[in-house]
């Protein structure tokens, strides 16, 4: 395929007019002076003929220079151009949601304490000082992946659940903002009650992801509140082996929906007490079901788990997100190791990060290379050739001096 070449400047080419002119006027003097040795060859013997020879190629040499030196002039002010496209990978704007267990569980059922968050006391119950140095360590890694960008692309969500769930804070890039509200997050005292019910919570988390497609003319694929709910009632439990049905309209409005879910990621930092969590599976909305949206939306959902392992939802969040079984781009169950009365979860945060912060599209630019500078390059290179031509070779071997 041939490049697509642009003169950015053609009016330029109007000076190739009277340079075509003065080529085929102009006659060097020299060849005027020494005009007999052309008219009458027969008189040179074959030496004087190789030398006028060699002397007129010595005098054509500048010109031919001089000619060269004023067609690049030329080409570099009509600045011709080669169009061409490349394919570059763009970092994709990311919302990550965090829904933080807040249970009485993570306290250990009980405590004379009227009020527990990270800043002030957090520190004193293992599980809570793993989920606020989840917390710090998320807000660490986003905050370092988008120094250098004047509008960060890395939303932050933050949410808490218990019997009950409530929203912290809405997505956003004021990490000062949200980092205040991780210091004063409550983990007693917020009126959320005392059970874990992760799958009310979860739904809510859908909520909060969907809410740009609620809104009227928000440019993401419309839902109305009748959509809604039909969503909700899908989330019936059902045997394990049905897959999630949803209602052909909807499901086609889904199906739009998932290409705009790329940028979203569910969080859940928990101790994940499996008795409470069997039962929510087959609760409505179950958890299974639940799970299975995120399979369908694509929206990988990681589970940080600092007391119990769930092989069941283990096995359900890896089918959530996209790519390959098992790549980056897929969720997981994690489960935090602690060592001695330390809940090492930061590596396990910085995975999550690392494989959203690593996600790019493809983009295709099309761009444009000028041949200008070369051709400027080239007229000054014929131009000194011309010049220690001229000084060097032909005024050495002038005619003048051969007589």
């Amino acid at each position: 395929m041939f490049p697509q070449l642009v003169l950015e400047h053609p009016w330029w080419l109007i000076l190739l007019i009277p340079l075509t002119i003065g080529i085929f006027t102009r006659v060097p003097s020299a060849y005027l002076s020494k005009a007999h040795s052309y008219i009458a060859p027969i008189f040179l013997n074959r030496k004087a003929k190789i030398r006028h020879t060699w002397q007129r190629f010595a005098f054509a040499v500048p010109n031919l220079a001089k000619i060269l030196v004023l067609v690049f002039i030329v080409a570099a002010l009509v600045d011709i151009t080669r169009g061409y496209t490349v394919v570059v990978g763009q970092k994709t704007s990311q919302r990550l949601i965090v829904d933080l267990d807040v249970s009485s569980s993570m306290y250990g059922f009980g405590t004379p304490l009227s009020s527990i968050t990270c800043e002030r006391n957090g520190i004193l119950f293992p599980r809570i000082k793993g989920a606020c140095r989840a917390l710090y360590r998320l807000l660490g890694d986003v905050e370092h992946e988008t120094r250098d960008e004047k509008n960060p692309r890395v939303f932050l969500g933050l949410m808490q659940f218990a019997g009950n769930s409530a929203v912290v804070s809405y997505p956003t890039s004021d990490y000062a903002r949200f980092r205040k509200k991780i210091d004063i997050l409550e983990f007693k005292s917020h009126g959320l009650g005392v059970s874990t019910n992760m799958h009310t919570a979860m739904w809510d988390m859908f909520i909060v992801a969907l809410n740009r497609n609620l809104e009227a003319n928000s440019g993401f694929t419309r839902l109305t509140g009748e959509d809604v709910r039909k969503i909700y009632s899908a989330l019936a439990p059902g045997p394990e082996e049905l897959p999630l049905y949803l209602p052909k309209d909807t499901a086609l409005k889904i199906k739009k929906i998932k290409s705009e879910m790329k940028d979203t990621v569910f969080i859940i930092p928990t101790d994940a007490v499996v008795y409470f969590l069997k039962d929510r599976m087959s609760t409505h909305p179950s958890l299974r079901r639940l799970m299975q949206l995120a399979e369908i939306l694509e929206i990988p959902v990681y589970f940080l788990s600092t007391d119990e392992d769930y092989p069941d939802l283990k096995r359900l969040a890896r089918r959530t997100g996209f790519g390959p079984l098992g790549g980056p781009y897929r969720g997981d169950f994690l489960m935090v190791s602690k060592e001695k009365n330390e809940y090492l979860v930061d590596e396990l945060v910085s995975r999550i990060t690392r494989s959203r912060f690593g996600l790019t599209v493809p983009t295709y630019e099309s761009r444009r290379q000028s041949y200008a500078d070369l051709a400027i390059e080239l007229a000054l290179t014929f131009l000194g050739f011309g010049v220690l031509w001229k000084e060097c070779v032909a005024s050495a071997r002038s005619l003048t001096d051969q007589e």
